[in-house]
C-alpha cells in the first residue's frame, strides 16, 4: 500500500504518510527542497508496526522508538501519559501510533480515517493545500454506548535550523514553566509562573519569545494560556514567517518545546514544537486536574481547524 503523498499549490509542497500515523512530513515553501519542519535524521522509517504497545510510562520509550519529528495530531491524549476516564493514555495518544486508512488523496488534499482501539473514537482527518496555505481539519466521533473524554493537540514540529534566532509572537494570558520530563532539565527555572514572554532562568530573566540559536544545548517546555487563535514564528532574518490561525475556543492553550542538542547522535536534535492544545498541561491527568478535558456523549462529534500560513 502507497505510503508517502506529495501535495502541491502554487507556493508550498507537502509530503503527507497516512499510514505512518498521518504524518506530515515535511512543507516545502515556494516549491524549495528544504522543509520547515525538523525530521529526525535517526528515525525515518517507513511504515509504523500495527502495534500500540504498553500504556502508561513504557509508551515513552515505544514513541520514542516511532518519533520522527514532522507534524502529527495527538488524540485521544495528547502530552505525557496519564488518566482520563479511568483509562491510562500512552504518550500522545493513538492517533499518532497507528496506521490510518486513506479515503481520498488527489494533488491538492489527502483524507484518511483511523478506528482508535483502546477508546471508542473514530477520526477523520484531512490536510489540503490552497496557495500559500495548509489547512489541517480533524472530526472526531464517539461510536462508544457511553460518554468518553478526551484532549486532543496537534504537535508541529519546527526546524531550529531555520527558526533559530528568530522570535515565537502571541497573545497570552498566562504562562508556566512545567518541571524536568524524561530525564532532561530545562533552562528555565522550574515550576513558576510568569507573564509572557519574561521568565526566569538561574534567577535571570530571559525573553522566551526570542527563538535560541541553533546549536545552543537546552530543553524548554511552558505551557500557555491564549488570548487569540494566532502564533507567529519568524526567522532571524526576516526572510521566513509562519502563521498558526485556530479559533480559540478549539485550542486554548499551547505547550512551547523545544530541544536543542547538537551532540545526540545521530540525531542532532534541533527543534521547536508549538503544540496546539485542547487542555492545559503537560498530560491527561493535568487536564482532569484543571478541569480541562473534553466529552462526547454518545454519537457527538468534535471538530478542530488549523490553518498554517507561510509567508
Amino acid at each position: 500500500m502507497r505510503d508517502k503523498y506529495s501535495i502541491r499549490s502554487s507556493g508550498l509542497n507537502v509530503c503527507v504518510q497516512p499510514r505512518r500515523g498521518f504524518l506530515i512530513n515535511s512543507i516545502g515553501a515556494n516549491l524549495s527542497n528544504t522543509s520547515l519542519l525538523w525530521d529526525r535524521p535517526g528515525n525515518l522509517s517507513g511504515t509504523i508496526p500495527d502495534d500500540l504497545g504498553e500504556v502508561g510510562d513504557a509508551s515513552i520509550a515505544s514513541f520514542d522508538k516511532l518519533f520522527s519529528g514532522g507534524w502529527f495530531p495527538m488524540f485521544p491524549s495528547a502530552g505525557l501519559p496519564g488518566i482520563i476516564d479511568g483509562r491510562t493514555t500512552l504518550l500522545h495518544g493513538e492517533a499518532c501510533r497507528l496506521p490510518w486508512n486513506l479515503i481520498a488523496a488527489d494533488r491538492e488534499h489527502v483524507k484518511a480515517r483511523l478506528l482508535l482501539r483502546l477508546s471508542p473514537f473514530v477520526a477523520t482527518r484531512s490536510v489540503r493545500v490552497e496557495g500559500s496555505c495548509i489547512r489541517v481539519h480533524t472530526r472526531i466521533e464517539n461510536i462508544g454506548g457511553l460518554p468518553a473524554s478526551f484532549t486532543f493537540g496537534e504537535h508541529p514540529c519546527f526546524s531550529g535550523a531555520l527558526f533559530g534566532g528568530g522570535r515565537v509572537s502571541l497573545d497570552a494570558t498566562g504562562a508556566y514553566v512545567l518541571g524536568p520530563a524524561l530525564g532532561l532539565n530545562g533552562r528555565l527555572d522550574p515550576y513558576q509562573e510568569f507573564e509572557w514572554p519574561y521568565a526566569l532562568a538561574a534567577g535571570q530573566l530571559v525573553d522566551v519569545g526570542r527563538i535560541p540559536l541553533s546549536g545552543e544545548n537546552l530543553q524548554d517546555h511552558v505551557a500557555i494560556r491564549l488570548k487569540s487563535g494566532l502564533i507567529s514564528l519568524q526567522s532571524f532574518d526576516g526572510l521566513r514567517e509562519v502563521r498558526l490561525e485556530f479559533n480559540i475556543a478549539e485550542f486554548p492553550f499551547v505547550l512551547l518545546w523545544l530541544k536543542f542538542d547538537p551532540h545526540e547522535v545521530p540525531d542532532s536534535w534541533n527543534v521547536l514544537s508549538v503544540e496546539l492544545m485542547t487542555s492545559w498541561g503537560w498530560s491527561p491527568t493535568d487536564a482532569e486536574a484543571t478541569r480541562t478535558t473534553r466529552t462526547l456523549d454518545p454519537g457527538d462529534t468534535a471538530e478542530f481547524d488549523v490553518k498554517m500560513v507561510v509567508l
